[in-house]
């Protein structure tokens, strides 16, 4: 009955054209009969034929039977399954859907890769690790249903799901690895719940239709290409915590037209606004707190009309403001002469302007690469 029950869910699925991810809501009381075998995995195929996991062994457990019979395919094991292991189904190219038993509570590194046929995927409820790389590339999911009780997802674990649109994270997960989403083409807005406490680069890298993302409160940095290439992100709050925007955090964002530079911000790392065409930003007061600026960092921007750089800043980098057609007025408040600056002020507004203390005036003109601005530099009283 058991076998029946399932059967006709998955059939559904792939002949209703059913997009849930997760075998749908409306049938989980019927799926969860099924999850009392906690020792076999059910699956369908595009082909008909039954798969061969990579591995015959997964930690201890073996594949004591693999039949595929009436449209669906029965694997089972000689234990309980605890654990999807690395790269066990990666490859599996005519994988097109699988129930996993109840007791699964980590899905492997790769376990599903280049699974680019796989559209449905049932995980049990306990299942709180998804590891590296192991949903990336499934080009056909278009839906996913993480569980409610998921700690961790790992680098790369959706990255190149094209048609992924669907998917939410759920309060309780912590950890977000590098590349999670990464060329997920198609989705549009992502909420990150406040529980999570670490996110590495490049995340949301070249989601070409994001246009809006809520970041934890918990997070102290925005990692390097964390948003790189989002061309239809709009607007964002970064939380008050953040303390350092990393390399080409938000390189490419063509439509971003605003966003806040947090009070305890302290370093704003090369690219990292490159080429915002539409971010408006007039006036720049960097906090206080400000360090380093970053080469290219707002390379191009022509919004910018004033920038006043606070006193601990001892890096401004190579064109960090070049470009920025606006540019009119520069106050740097450092005593000492902040390092490579190598045409950080080279295509601004004609006639601009960069006030220094007036103590280093002359420090200002000698210094290297300062002096090739030696002209435009007057001194000031901050």
């Amino acid at each position: 009955m058991k076998k029946y029950i399932l059967y006709v869910v998955l059939s559904l699925v792939l002949f209703a054209g059913c997009s849930d991810s997760v075998i749908g809501y409306e049938s989980r009381e019927a799926y969860v009969d099924t999850l009392a075998e906690s020792n076999v995995i059910y699956y369908t195929t595009s082909d008909g034929k039954m798969i061969k996991p990579t591995y015959s062994e997964v930690f201890a457990t073996k594949v004591v039977s693999n039949d595929y019979e009436d449209g669906l395919g029965v694997m089972t094991f000689d234990r309980p399954i605890n654990e999807i292991g690395a790269n066990m189904f990666g490859g599996c190219m005519n994988l097109v859907s699988i129930a996993l038993p109840y007791t699964v509570a980590k899905i492997g590194k790769g376990a599903f890769k280049n699974c680019t046929s796989l559209r449905d995927v049932s995980l049990a409820e306990i299942t709180s690790i998804i590891d590296d790389d192991a949903f990336c590339n499934c080009f056909a999911m278009t839906s996913f249903t993480i569980p409610q009780k998921m700690k961790r997802i790992g680098s790369r674990a959706f990255s190149g799901c094209l048609n992924l649109s669907e998917i939410s994270i759920p309060d309780g997960v912590t950890y977000i690895g590098d590349e999670a989403f990464c060329q997920c083409s198609l989705i549009e807005s992502m909420v990150i719940p406040d529980s999570v406490i670490e996110m590495g680069g490049g995340v949301f890298k070249d989601c070409s239709a994001l246009t809006s993302v809520t970041l934890p409160n918990a997070i102290t940095e925005i990692p390097y290409q964390m948003f790189h290439n989002c061309a239809l992100l709009y607007g964002i709050d970064i939380p008050n915590g953040v303390t350092e925007i990393g390399s080409g955090a938000f390189q490419g964002c063509r439509s971003l037209t605003s966003i806040n530079l947090p009070s305890k911000l302290g370093a704003i790392e090369d690219r990292a606004f490159m080429n915002c065409e539409k971010l408006y930003f007039g006036e720049i007061i960097f906090p206080e707190g400000v360090r380093r600026i970053g080469n290219y960092a707002f390379y191009g921007n022509n919004s910018i009309t004033k920038i006043v750089i606070p006193e601990v800043a001892w890096y401004i980098g190579k064109c960090s403001f070049a470009s920025c057609s606006n540019l009119s007025s520069v106050y740097c408040k450092p005593i000492e002469p902040s390092e490579w600056p190598n045409g950080a002020f080279v295509g601004n507004a004609p006639g601009r302007k960069i006030y220094v203390p007036s103590e280093s005036l002359e420090k200002y003109k000698e210094a290297i690469y300062w002096r090739d601005f030696a002209d435009d530099i007057v001194g000031y009283d901050f």
